[in-house]
């Protein structure tokens, strides 16, 4: 993600799109600070902060997508997200107390931008979240800090790990 920003924002034809990224970037950082804090709070994503969330990414990602002239960018996010979210609700279904619904939706928001970047993004944003919220129920369970059954706020980590899918992948 940040080549392609810093490539646009170089060339004279995609600095308006290389800006917008940068907005989509700023709004992201922003509304995943708040939704960790309240997940890790009180273990729940306010739809207050997802909806308008996904709708802002939804419009910026077509503005960027009209700019650069890559529509499918913008088709593979929807799909991520799609597929994310699906995924999310499988496990939901299956057992109900590991995913909340509020991961369900930020799941289609990550995949969205995430997918945007490219298949390989979309991919290690989803590994990226499971070996990080695997290692930390790992640590608790060693440490004694939790038990089988105990809850973890699943928004920090999938936050965590798109935000490293997409800066370092």
């Amino acid at each position: 993600m940040v080549e392609q920003i810093e490539e646009l924002l170089s060339s004279g034809s995609g600095t308006g799109a290389g800006v917008v990224l940068l907005i989509i970037g700023a709004i992201c950082l922003i509304c995943a600070v708040l939704l960790s804090i309240v997940d890790v709070r009180e273990h729940r994503l306010p739809n207050t902060i997802v909806y308008p969330w996904a709708a802002v990414s939804a419009g910026l990602f077509i503005a960027v997508a009209a700019l650069t002239g890559d529509a499918y960018g913008l088709l593979r996010g929807i799909v991520a997200g799609i597929l994310w979210s699906l995924g999310f609700m499988a496990v939901r279904l299956i057992f109900a107390s590991a995913v909340g619904l509020g991961d369900v939706k930020l799941a289609f928001i990550l995949g969205l931008h995430s997918g945007f970047f490219g298949w390989s993004s979309a991919v290690l944003a989803v590994a990226s979240t499971l070996m990080l919220a695997g290692l930390a129920v790992l640590t608790l369970l060693a440490l004694r800090r939790a038990e089988g059954r105990s809850r973890l706020p699943l928004g920090p980590f999938m936050l965590t790990g798109t935000a490293a899918a997409l800066l370092l992948g």
